[in-house]
């Protein structure tokens, strides 16, 4: 018959005490934290995986500030571009004014001196700052105005850098655009090509905008049409002046009758266009493709080209054809700005999606934390009657266990 040792019984007895106390402590803690999860050793997996989506809620915490920081600039940004939008079909509408040939020199005046007001106002939006005092339209050069008016007309002082936020793990958001991109290097006429008249012109003629006949075919060569008196009257050639080659030659001219160009003698047609009034000989007109511009300047050239009419400097001749240009001119500029401004309403719709994303995510990562680490107080409270319980019986044991000796049994 095996016999157990009276220390060996004393040593079991404290274990099963110690053991109980130790648990009933780790409960203790918990109800008084509210978490099951207070150190590593409580569990050591759950201690890794509760750790990283700690990381995980903290990332989220940035990306919900980025989203904010961007819908705030986004909004505001978008708002200022629509105001600048406005501006400019202002002024399409005093170009379009302008252009009424009742209009008297003191009317003339007036509209010039009301485009220069929305010149200011132009060049006053193109500079806003945010709230930070950073302007909106530099770059990453923000703490300089972009647009400053010179004698020489406006010079731009930003860069071109774009801003961006990571708004979610995978998407980086572009929050700013350059006033470079906003308001210059706008094209000019129709976006392809562009029509004007010589300075020196001496005739009422008036060229229209010009058009694509063939935009396969047309390889962006400029073409020159000079008037000159034939024998049958008034005539024109028409020379591709990227290749130096006459293309048209002694044609009868007919006010307002398209005139079709091909790119070489005997061609197809690859562009046209319309003169109505009555040229000069000498009169010269061309039609290229399309350059770059910008709001300012091209405002400034219709305020010029008013002043000057109205001084008597400026025919009305060159004034309709400065109008009609300064019109296609702006047309393309008032394009930029809804452009830049869709493109903003996209990325506010995106961050949008990012947000309820990011909300989403917050609140799944919450609950499996909360899985990991938060302590279930109906099954802790089980755990710890039953570990009351296991410990007073260790208790009871190990006591009774204490009185006993050898004399017990004698």
């Amino acid at each position: 018959m095996m016999r157990i040792a009276t220390t060996t019984l004393h040593q079991v007895g404290a274990q099963s005490v110690t053991k109980n106390l130790s648990n009933l402590y780790k409960l203790e803690t918990q109800f008084s934290s509210g978490k099951k999860l207070n150190s590593a050793a409580d569990d050591p997996v759950g201690a890794v995986r509760a750790s990283e989506l700690s990381s995980s809620l903290r990332a989220n915490t940035q990306y919900a500030r980025n989203q904010t920081s961007a819908l705030n600039t986004l909004q505001f940004t978008e708002s200022v571009v629509g105001d600048i939008g406005d501006v400019i079909t202002s002024m399409q509408e005093l170009v379009v004014t302008a252009g009424n040939g009742a209009l008297s020199a003191a009317d003339k005046r007036g509209i010039a001196a009301s485009m220069s007001a929305k010149l200011s106002e132009l060049i006053n939006l193109a500079n806003t700052r945010d709230q930070s005092g950073r302007y909106l339209f530099s770059g990453f050069n923000d703490m300089t105005a972009p647009f400053d008016q010179t004698a020489s007309g406006v010079t731009y002082y930003g860069d071109n850098g774009i801003k961006a936020l990571q708004v979610s793990p995978s998407v980086t958001m572009p929050i700013n655009i350059s006033g470079e991109d906003l308001l210059l290097g706008v094209s000019t006429g129709s976006g392809v090509i562009e029509t004007s008249a010589a300075a020196s012109n001496a005739g009422s003629g008036l060229i229209d905008g010009g058009r694509v006949v063939n935009a396969t075919a047309y390889d962006g060569s400029a073409f020159q049409v000079t008037f000159s008196n034939g024998a049958g009257g008034l005539e024109y050639n028409v020379v591709n002046t990227t290749t130096g080659t006459t293309v048209l030659s002694g044609q009868p001219f007919t006010s307002a009758s398209a005139i079709e160009i091909p790119l070489a003698p005997a061609g197809s047609a690859v562009v046209a266009l319309a003169i109505t009034g009555t040229p000069q000989a000498g009169d010269t007109f061309t039609l290229g493709p399309s350059t770059t511009t910008n709001a300012f300047s091209t405002l400034q050239d219709a305020i010029d080209a008013l002043e000057g009419n109205a001084d008597g400097t400026v025919t009305d001749t060159k004034l309709a054809d400065v109008l009609r240009q300064v019109g296609a001119n702006l047309m393309q500029s008032a394009d930029q700005a809804s452009m830049v401004r869709g493109q903003f309403g996209n990325s506010l719709a995106e961050l949008e999606r990012q947000t309820d994303l990011n909300t989403r995510s917050d609140t799944d990562l919450k609950a499996r934390k909360s899985a990991i680490v938060d302590l279930d107080y109906a099954q802790a409270a089980s755990e710890l009657a039953q570990t009351q319980l296991a410990y007073q019986a260790a208790q009871n044991v190990y006591s009774k266990l204490g009185k006993q000796s050898l004399f017990d049994y004698l």
